[in-house]
């Protein structure tokens, strides 16, 4: 990608603090990692650079869930939510969805979060079957919990089966 705005040096800047916080967030140190993120997303915001932005606001939605930082996870990713949606990126949209519920389903708010897990399992479809088998999972939790046993059962063995057959590609 061509770093070639008005201030190329903040372009690289912003692009050296991103990779610092992958860094920092392999390495499990969140709260060095979400400063980094946080810089970052200011400077690409600055810089117009909105898709690196909302990668940004993604990673510190996930540092956020991580570290139980409710609020601010759901912040985040209804804002990486907005934009993917604005531009028409469904699988992106439906990982949103899926994060948001899992922070909502996390905090407590579990019909707010079997909203998102649905949506989720509707926009993901076959794009990334890991995420869209955990929906399942996840989804399954909450009707139990509610004692919706007949939909948890059909949601957890749809969950079972998207795994095995991610297992039957690899082998």
């Amino acid at each position: 990608e061509a770093l070639e705005e008005a201030h190329p040096w903040e372009a690289i800047k912003g692009e050296a603090l991103y990779h610092l916080g992958e860094l920092y967030r392999l390495k499990n140190s969140c709260q060095g990692a979400i400063s980094c993120y946080l810089q970052g997303a200011e400077i690409f915001e600055e810089e117009k650079r909105l898709p690196r932005y909302f990668e940004c606001l993604g990673k510190l939605g996930l540092l956020y869930l991580k570290t139980e930082m409710w609020d601010e996870a759901r912040k985040a990713f209804q804002k990486v939510m907005d934009f993917y949606k604005q531009v028409q990126n469904f699988p992106r949209l439906g990982e949103a969805c899926y994060y948001l519920g899992l922070v909502l389903k996390k905090s407590g708010r579990q019909t707010y979060g079997r909203t998102f897990f649905r949506r989720a399992i509707e926009l993901i479809k076959k794009e990334d079957p890991y995420l869209l088998g955990m929906a399942h999972f996840h989804l399954a939790q909450i009707e139990k919990k509610r004692k919706k046993f007949y939909q948890a059962e059909k949601l957890i063995l749809q969950s079972i089966w998207i795994f095995d057959e991610m297992a039957n590609l690899v082998a």
